[in-house]
């Protein structure tokens, strides 16, 4: 399975994309990882990710892509996780419409306190 890079949006919305280091899910013996730091402060949100949610294709043949999972992340960063969730399934389905999915989808969702 592919992890892209995941990301923080930051209690005022910037966003910051965690590339240091390796995957977090699925470990290969045989690969080396790096370890990255990253300070988080109360409400920042992480946002970790398979390919899943961002290589999926709506009937025109556009991908919905990174960019449009981070807008809906960066959009309601302040909610609950779970509404954070729901909004990024929602958006989701909006964009793919009838199509249905065609990979596997795993969302991971934080907050510093």
């Amino acid at each position: 399975c592919s992890h892209p890079p995941p990301f923080v949006v930051r209690g005022d919305g910037a966003i910051e994309e965690l590339s240091e280091g390796g995957v977090f899910l699925g470990m290969d013996p045989d690969t080396e990882y790096r370890i990255g730091v990253c300070e988080l402060k109360p409400g920042d949100l992480v946002v970790i990710y398979t390919d899943g949610w961002t290589e999926l294709f709506n009937e025109a043949g556009d991908e919905f892509g990174p960019e449009r999972l981070r807008a809906v992340a960066q959009d309601h960063r302040q909610e609950a996780l779970e509404s954070v969730a729901d909004h990024i399934q929602r958006a989701c389905d909006a964009f793919r419409g009838d199509l249905g999915y065609d990979d596997d989808r795993t969302l991971l969702l934080a907050r510093k306190r």
